[in-house]
């Protein structure tokens, strides 16, 4: 076979014509195929570790609204998150937070989210969102009493 295939190209060459034999045709679609099967595996595990980064910010932003609640009598602040709905049958990774002026906002978080616990305690002034994840754990918290303003602190406690 392999002696047939260099009388084949023998007598293309001799005819002038050029291209490319089939085993270099095959050579070239196994390197590609080796290059696909390395880059698959990377490219997924970008699209991964993005997913977690969303989550991540998602539940620092709800965070942010839930802290900015509690601390509303002492910093003044306008619309802040007075609840905190999980997930529901129909929308299983939608978190909605309602603000103190009745809107809504929604939270999506990827199907790599596992738990998202959130822990309101406005007569100790500690909020914490925890999240756990395919990538890991992110804890959002902070037990810091701020100090009242009229006292001369700079409100951080």
């Amino acid at each position: 076979m392999i002696e047939m295939l260099k009388n084949r190209k023998e007598a293309l060459q001799k005819r002038g014509v050029k291209g490319f034999t089939l085993m270099e045709m095959l050579i070239v679609i196994a390197i590609i195929a080796v290059l696909v099967a390395i880059a698959i595996p990377v490219l997924g595990a970008q699209l991964d570790r993005s997913k977690d980064a969303t989550d991540e910010a998602n539940a620092r932003s709800i965070y942010g609204l839930v802290q900015a609640d509690v601390m509303s009598p002492y910093t003044g602040t306008g619309a802040t998150a007075t609840k905190v709905e999980g997930p529901s049958g129909t929308d299983p990774k939608v978190y909605t937070v309602t603000l103190s002026d009745g809107s809504t906002q929604k939270f999506e978080f990827s199907t790599r989210t596992q738990e998202l616990k959130t822990t309101i305690d406005k007569d100790k002034k500690v909020v914490t969102v925890d999240l756990t994840y395919g990538g890991g754990t992110a804890h959002f918290g902070t037990t810091d009493t701020p100090t009242n303003n009229n006292s001369g602190g700079n409100g951080n406690g």
